[in-house]
């Protein structure tokens, strides 16, 4: 049976092309897919989302998205309202939000058991001599804006002074600050995509280039390093405590204890570094070529399978 699927799906780094694969795939198998529109034009009419265009995208019978950086307040609502106008989205609004919130996020973690990084959301007037005991406790303080990507705006404290001088700098600009401890980690994270449930592949790593930072953005280099199985573990527990179908759960494993920690789930699987290889002029490791077409393949049965029976 035909069914009217949409797709929002990041185009820099090549993500266009990978967009086009899977539409080919749906179409092959006798769908529509429908691509053509930026969900932050989209509008809500009596309770139904039109693109730009003035196209129903509420008469879709299932929207798969996965677009990190083209995101914003506006389609954050749209989303929204794409689900409560009856639409199947993949993942979930609530999944979404829940990942999206890194407070939110840890503070589910750790209910589920699952090991998370100490954390604090604290006032911006807070008091001064318990936020020093908590310094002289955790000894170095990240500051994380809740709602971040690619690390934009995370920041490192190791003196008390200096993080209390932000802290009033940021007082007449911010209700409150999310903290978490800073863990002591080696050289890389540790990433490992789960969808539906189980492990798709077998993880890698970003080599860290910053001064504490491992993301891509930040200079960090993609390399295939296999998870062990303790993290592929505790990639699908963080996945199933946030019930969230598709995502990359970023870890390191702690110097202190051995174990691995969760940084962030993220909202969406993770770049597809096969492509992302290609867009910058280099031929990509084969693992990322092979994990590619793996993540294709499992999105396209998942969305089959899901429209058979939306509605």
């Amino acid at each position: 049976m035909t069914k009217k699927i949409g797709l929002w799906f990041y185009t820099n780094e090549n993500g266009d092309r990978i967009r086009q694969q899977i539409a080919d795939r749906l179409r092959m198998s006798g769908h529509e897919v429908y691509f053509d529109f930026d969900m932050r034009e989209c509008y809500c009419l009596n309770g139904e989302v039109y693109t730009r265009d003035g196209v129903n995208l509420s008469k879709l019978d299932l929207l798969f998205y996965m677009n990190m950086e083209e995101r914003s307040e506006h389609q954050h609502d749209i989303l929204r309202a794409l689900e409560a106008s009856g639409l199947r989205i993949v993942n979930s609004f609530e999944a979404y939000s829940r990942a999206n919130d890194k407070f939110i996020a840890n503070t589910l973690l750790r209910r589920h058991g699952v090991r998370v990084a100490d954390s604090m959301l604290i006032p911006t007037d807070f008091s001064e001599a318990t936020m020093r005991e908590i310094f002289k406790q955790w000894g170095s303080v990240v500051v994380k804006p809740r709602n971040g990507v690619c690390a934009h705006g995370v920041m490192k404290f190791d003196d008390f002074e200096s993080f209390y001088d932000f802290l009033l700098f940021v007082q007449p600009h911010a209700h409150n600050l999310y903290l978490e401890k800073r863990l002591r980690f080696e050289h890389r994270d540790m990433r490992v995509e789960v969808f539906n449930g189980e492990v798709v592949g077998n993880g890698f790593s970003r080599v860290m280039k910053h001064s504490f930072k491992t993301n891509v953005r930040a200079g960090g280099v993609a390399t295939y390093i296999p998870a062990e199985q303790d993290a592929k573990d505790t990639a699908v527990a963080a996945a199933k405590a946030l019930g969230i179908t598709a995502t990359i759960v970023d870890m390191v494993r702690s110097l202190d204890d051995g174990h691995p920690y969760v940084l962030e789930v993220n909202q969406f699987l993770g770049v597809f570094y096969g492509e992302y290889y290609r867009s910058i002029g280099e031929e990509p490791p084969a693992y990322f070529a092979e994990q590619d077409q793996k993540k294709i393949e499992l999105i396209v049965r998942y969305i089959e399978t899901m429209a058979e029976t939306a509605r």
